[in-house]
């Protein structure tokens, strides 16, 4: 189980919930599949890149 509380605070900033959800799973990225862990890469900076068309596409399984 994965958990994560925000601050009002960072409301503003870009995938600040995501951040707190994921970074202590970012070692499993090569578990995930290729669309979703770009997605992933992207958005924590790893990679560059931006939000591909449909990028809610990259989490249907």
């Amino acid at each position: 189980m994965a958990r994560a509380a925000g601050v009002e605070s960072e409301m503003e900033l870009a995938f600040a919930g995501l951040h707190l959800l994921c970074a202590p799973f970012l070692d499993h990225l090569p578990a995930l599949p290729d669309t979703q862990a770009d997605a992933l890469r992207i958005a924590f900076g790893l990679r560059g890149g931006g939000a591909p068309i449909g990028s809610w596409s990259a989490w249907q399984c």
